[in-house]
């Protein structure tokens, strides 16, 4: 059985089926309920709704959900609600018999009146399909604009021969609503039959001497007439033993004009016997060629035949001929062998006609640089770019299309029309078909757009211009024809034909067909025209084709419980039992906070505790989750002083020492009022209860005094409206910066009343960071900034004399200080004084907030480590950190898109991508301070989320960071709720994978890197070099994946193990919605191989290290970590913890542990949980086997998972599979293995087969009682 049920494309719901079952009973009995129909070509409904009859045939609504009612003119409609209580849904359903409408084109309407806004109105078809047959199904979205006046909505299908019946629905659903319907009425016409293979050529060798005429032919002794075995005629072409020929062909030339920018199959029946040399390219000869004019591409094809004895067989050649094809010739015959060809049957026929785009083609796929409009694709930089489009694939959804090499035309492959971004781009093209025009039913485009447009806006024009002026025009609909290729949604006509894999994240272009009408007759030119408007159109290829291609359909993943996706049954909560294996607490020694003084900033660079100095602290921690509450206090995990004291247990229990709190959300603020808000009474003592439980048991808090009135919704991409109504800013208004004094003074100095203290003077405090991501605020244009602007510049240069000489062609249309009256993000123009200025003014107003927020709150007087700006990871913004106390970032490996942040992903994996997301944060870590990641995570619902614990648990200790936050709330005391975006509280995978980052990097299973790479960097010099928001260049970054790594802005003295070097280029940086991460290629500059031959050669990378930057494998120095980014694969090697994950299929031996057999993706590893014993000599293991896991009744636009539309509920379902270990220890006699709940209880006991110090475990989750990630080994 599959792993999931497939729904094709937008079928109705379970509800639905079930529903339709009970008033499709009827139709056993006989066609009562279907609508009768007179003559085909004709109108078989036109009902309107004046008397109590006109319902008859129709699937009414529930009592008091619809019914006839009068208008004020008298007349009566038709009316539909959704009901006031129960499921927001209501319809009308009526059935077309089969017979009626099979191989017709039927058209649908009803005129109707949308009483009430919603989107929830639909109006579609559907209708059963046999086996492996296309969907029927469609529908007309404009219904979902919601309320209107009286009008006509139609929807146009034609349906297949094996049509039994459609059912045509008009309703509401998911909303609340309510419509009226005064007509429908159906007609159907038939649909023209037509063949798209136009026969160019058809030689049979029947023995006429027509047969030959106009083939080349070699001498008679080496070819002529035979008769076969069979009795019939065929061509024989043949070299004989004694000839000295090589070769002998027969040949045939076709008109270019018959050719030229068709494909074309030649095809020709042929029989061999022949014998050759050992050469692999003798024998049977069938070949394509043409002239090329000078700088063109060579035209020849080939088809392999090869020698021996071979019975008759068709063999096929098939060829896009390019628009400048004069003639071509076909040979068919033997080179370099001896023996005889036999020939009959040549056919050559052309089919699909294509755009002949080469000529006009002024746009590319990759774009090297944003916004300097040359290039390609959108022009945002290579981040963005469609360099990955497959240039060599010859259909998309089904449709032959041809797209041209870029490579081998000058860099163009695709039309870019004029919009507001490019408007120098053309507005229109005319392509032209010559002497022979194209009689064709359907024009076929692969397109695709950037830069929304309003749904429904008329993006473009088609204009076909046929024999004695005829034309006719085919608009191109926003929402309806062209799409925005970000996210790859698909619309009405608009197939998701290809998705496109850009390094930022990803898309489609989309085929769009049009229809021809047979009376318009042969297309001998086309125009395609864009029309006013934001949007970007971007044509990739065109098709003319008289075959009407049925898109395949679109199949909707639908998660159910099945064999293999089991569900967690709901009695278990994810709550790890005191003792258990699960249970992380007894791995570290118990302290209360406070008993070894503050937490200070060491001399080594590293947290330490005041009386402890010299010994490095790790804090593993957690942050609020989904909406940046603290979840544990508002979601009901925390009602009482009890469950205060369960949940702070719980944090304990999963390991963590550290938690992140937001300040905001710890007071009641007024929108309206902008003030700091008081503390929020109504749950302030249970906070404070929970800090007391906490504090006793040694977790630390890092707090985040961000506020609303300048640092959530005034930075990307939150708030815009409240934003804008209030004109927010902590840099433009006094009146902002006051507010966040006050709201941060009011938590700091508020007592706790359970341990008597203020905040501010408790050790638990250990870190404050003030303002989370306000480096989103410059990531956009904001004119009001321009007066801040103009002011700086007037400091700086003093006279407009001085500024207009530095700035030159920038300052060209600028008469005074006074004409600058635009501000836009960094980047945006081209490199010169004017973007630089811009930085030095961002830098000094963030490094000055930063002074002035810091001394407040030492003013109030706390001692602590103190940062802000957590989200750029550029260079520019390394010199605003420079002085700060600690560094942190946030970061997270494929932040979803789209709607609520839950819709779209890549579904990358963050080993395939060379651990981006620890690279991206590598280029934000300083040398000398302390380091915290202060959010991460790899994002539901990717697929690769079992790669979590590896790298971040593996490279942050590699690289020795002081704190890993999770983001967010990976602990609960709640039983099992459904997985939600960011909320980590019920994703069994990701909390599988924080308890590895609790082993890997607070327990340091994995050891820091033996040695340290210091990259140099000086924020005056990366200003001049207008790399303003680069980052460091993304190969170096690499290093980060060897050794220890930092930006280097200090002077200190190199030290044993450390290398130095200066930084080398940048690299773009990507920004994801609320996340911004480097970008691989583009700028580069960087040579990893010789600086991985220069560690070799120092001894850093010991013998045998199997780094190979050619591949993207990188072992560190240590040979703990290994990372292979083509395979996907990513191993962990160390005395307490040795794993491996994988793609299925993959195995790996280690010193204790092997994995012998994975049928699934995931990350099989075994830990020592016995103290800090070795796995040789530990009496308790702890055994991950952790792959993947989905809310039920998830629905995914297809089974590639990248765009989710139903986050679905409980139960949550485990991907189950069947995995073989071996594990190696002295003690293989005495340990037993249970398979654990999610709470960390025994399930059941499983069998093991011994062999001396070895135990073989097969495993197959898919049988257990109660899925499960884990195993535990152990003597008891």
């Amino acid at each position: 059985m599959k792993p999931y049920r497939m729904l094709h494309a937008e079928q109705p719901r379970k509800g639905y089926f079930n529903m339709r079952k009970k008033w499709l009973f009827p139709l056993s009995l006989g066609s009562a309920f279907f609508i009768a129909a007179p003559m085909h070509g004709a109108e078989i409904m036109n009902k309107t709704f004046d008397t109590p009859s006109s319902l008859n045939g129709l699937m009414q609504p529930a009592s008091g959900c619809g019914g006839l009612v009068a208008l004020p003119d008298g007349s009566k409609v038709l009316e539909v609600k959704s009901p006031e209580t129960g499921k927001p849904e209501s319809s009308i359903r009526f059935h077309l018999s089969g017979k009626d409408v099979k191989n017709k084109k039927v058209t649908i309407s009803a005129e109707m009146k949308m009483e009430t806004p919603s989107s929830g109105y639909i109006f579609q078809i559907w209708g059963p399909v046999p086996k492996g047959k296309p969907v029927m199904w469609s529908c007309n979205d404009q219904v979902k604009q919601g309320k209107n006046e009286w009008k006509t909505y139609s929807l146009t299908y034609e349906f297949p021969e094996y049509t039994d019946y459609v059912a045509v629905t008009l309703g509401i659903e998911k909303e609340r609503g309510k419509f009226q319907i005064r007509k429908i009425a159906v007609s159907a016409e038939d649909i023209p039959v037509v063949t798209d293979a136009a026969e160019i050529m058809n030689r049979n060798f029947t023995g006429a001497p027509e047969d030959l005429k106009g083939i080349t032919m070699p001498e008679a002794a080496y070819a002529g007439m035979v008769t076969t075995e069979d009795g019939a005629k065929a061509l024989e072409v043949r070299i004989p033993e004694s000839s000295g020929e090589k070769e002998s062909r027969i040949q045939f030339m076709l008109n270019g004009e018959q050719l030229r920018n068709r494909r074309v199959t030649v095809s020709a029946e042929m029989k061999i016997d022949l014998h050759s040399p050992a050469d692999t390219g003798s024998g049977g000869l069938f070949q394509l060629w043409g002239p090329t004019p000078k700088g063109k591409p060579g035209m020849w094809h080939a088809c392999r035949i090869g020698s021996g004895q071979k019975d008759w067989k068709t063999y096929e050649l098939i060829y896009d001929f390019p628009d400048y094809t004069k003639f071509a010739v076909i040979s068919l015959g033997i080179g370099n062998a001896k023996g005889k060809v036999q020939i009959r049957n040549v056919k050559v026929k052309s089919a699909e006609l294509f755009l002949p785009l080469d000529k006009v083609a002024n746009w590319g796929f990759r774009d090297e640089k944003a916004d300097d409009k040359q290039g390609g694709w959108h022009d945002q930089g290579p981040e963005y770019d469609a360099a990955k489009f497959p240039v060599k694939s010859t259909s998309f959804a089904g449709v032959p299309f041809h797209i041209v090499d870029p490579e081998l035309n000058d860099g163009k492959a695709i039309i870019a029309f004029r919009c507001p971004k490019l408007p120098e781009a053309p507005g229109e093209v005319e392509l032209d078909f010559g002497r022979l025009p194209a009689e064709k039913r359907y024009l076929y485009l692969l397109h695709c757009a950037a830069w929304e447009e309003t749904q429904g806006a008329r993006a473009g024009t088609i204009i076909l211009y046929g024999p004695a002026g005829k034309t006719m025009e085919l608009p191109v609909i926003y929402g309806r024809d062209l799409q925005e290729w970000w996210g790859g949604r698909g619309a009405e006509n608009a197939f998701p034909g290809v998705y496109i894999t850009a390094q930022a994240g990803g898309g489609s272009a989309y085929v769009s067909r049009f229809e021809i009408p047979v009376e318009f007759g042969p297309v001998e030119k086309i125009k395609i025209r864009k029309e006013e408007g934001n949007v970007l159109w971007l044509l990739l290829a065109g098709t003319l084709s008289n075959t009407r291609y049925e898109f395949p359909a679109a199949q909707k993943l639908v998660m159910e419980e099945n064999e293999i996706w089991k569900a967690i049954p709901q009695t278990v909560k994810q709550v790890p039992q005191r003792g258990t294996a699960l249970d992380m607490s007894g791995l570290f020694p118990a302290h209360e906070v406070g008993e070894f003084g503050r937490v200070i900033v060491g001399r080594s660079g590293h947290f330490e505790f005041e009386k402890r100095p010299g010994i490095p602290l790790k804090f593993m921690s957690f942050s609020s989750g989904g909406e940046f509450l603290p979840l544990f206090i508002k979601d009901t995990d925390i009602k009482d002083h009890k469950d205060a004291e369960a949940f702070a247990e719980q944090v304990a229990r999963n390991g963590y020492n550290m938690i992140r709190i937001w300040v905001n959300n710890l007071r009641v603020f007024s929108w309206e009022k902008l003030n700091a808000g008081e503390l929020d009474p109504s749950y302030m003592d249970r906070h404070d209860y929970l800090m007391w439980q906490l504090k006793k048991r040694g977790i630390y808090v890092y707090l985040s005094v961000a506020c609303e009135t300048y640092g959530f919704d005034n930075c990307y991409p939150w708030g815009d409206d409240l934003r804008n109504k209030h004109d927010w800013s902590i840099y433009r208004n006094e009146r902002d910066y006051r507010s966040w004094e006050e709201c941060t003074e009011k938590v700091l100095t508020h007592v706790n009343p359970y341990t008597g203290m203020r905040w501010i003077d408790d050790p638990q405090i250990a870190a404050i960071d003030c303002n989370n991501e306000l480096e989103f605020e410059f990531l956009r244009a904001d004119d009001r900034y321009a007066p801040m602007f103009r002011d700086y510049l007037k400091k700086k240069y003093g006279t407009f004399a001085a500024l207009k000489e530095a700035w030159k062609k920038d300052a060209a249309n600028l008469n005074s200080f006074e004409d600058i009256k635009t501000f836009h993000p960094l980047g945006n123009d081209a490199p010169g004084q004017l973007n630089r200025d811009r930085a030095y003014f961002i830098n000094e107003l963030e490094k000055n907030l930063y002074a002035r927020e810091r001394a407040f709150i030492r003013k109030l007087g706390y001692p602590g480590p103190v940062t802000t700006f957590l989200a750029l990871p550029s260079m520019r913004q390394a010199g605003v950190r420079k002085d700060f106390d600690m560094i942190s970032k946030n970061g997270y490996h494929d932040h979803p898109s789209g709607k609520d942040w839950v819709e779209k992903v890549t579904q990358n994996s963050s080993v395939g991508v060379a651990g981006n997301v620890v690279r991206t944060f590598l280029a934000a870590r300083l040398y000398g301070k302390p380091y915290l990641v202060s959010e991460h995570s790899h994002c539901y619902p990717n697929r690769y989320r079992y790669e979590h614990g590896f790298v971040m648990g593996g490279y942050s200790a590699l690289n020795n960071f002081d704190m890993l936050t999770a983001f967010g709330t990976p602990v609960t005391t709640l039983h099992s709720n459904k997985i939600a975006g960011f909320d980590m509280r019920f994703d069994p995978v990701r909390r599988a994978t924080e308890l590895i980052n609790v082993l890997l990097f607070r327990r340091n299973d994995v050891r820091g890197g033996n040695f340290t790479t210091r990259v140099r960097l000086n924020e005056e010099e990366v200003i001049q070099s207008d790399e303003v928001t680069a980052s460091v260049n993304s190969r170096q970054l690499c290093l980060g994946l060897l050794g220890e790594f930092a930006l280097d802005q200090t002077e200190l003295p190199v030290r044993k193990n450390e290398y130095v070097m200066n930084r080398a280029g940048g690299a773009s940086t990507a920004v994801r919605r609320a996340d911004i991460s480097v970008v691989d290629g583009g700028r580069d500059g960087f040579d990893l191989a010789k600086t991985v031959a220069d560690l070799r050669e120092r001894g850093f990378l010991p013998q045998g290290n199997r780094t190979d930057v050619t591949k993207d494998i990188f072992e560190s120095g240590t040979g703990e970590l290994y990372l292979g980014a083509e395979s996907k694969r990513m191993e962990v090697r160390t005395p307490r913890f040795q794993g491996l994950c994988t793609e299925a299929g993959g195995s790996a031996s280690f010193p204790n542990f092997e994995v012998l057999k994975t049928n699934r993706n995931g990350c099989f590893a075994l830990a020592s949980i016995d103290d800090s014993k070795d796995l040789g000599s530990a009496e308790r293991l702890l055994l991950f086997a952790v792959t993947n896991a989905l809310n039920s009744g998830s629905i995914f636009e297809n089974a590639d998972q990248r765009v989710k539309l139903v986050n679905g509920d409980v139960p949550i379902l485990v991907e189950s599979g069947e995995f073989e270990f071996k594990i190696r220890t002295p003690l293989a006699s005495t340990l037993k293995a249970w398979a654990l709940r999610f709470d960390g209880t025994r399930a059941e006991e499983l069998p093991l087969v011994r062999n001396g110090n070895e135990i073989r475990l097969k495993l197959d989750t898919s049988k257990l009682a109660s899925p499960t990630f884990y195993v535990e080994f152990s003597k008891q």
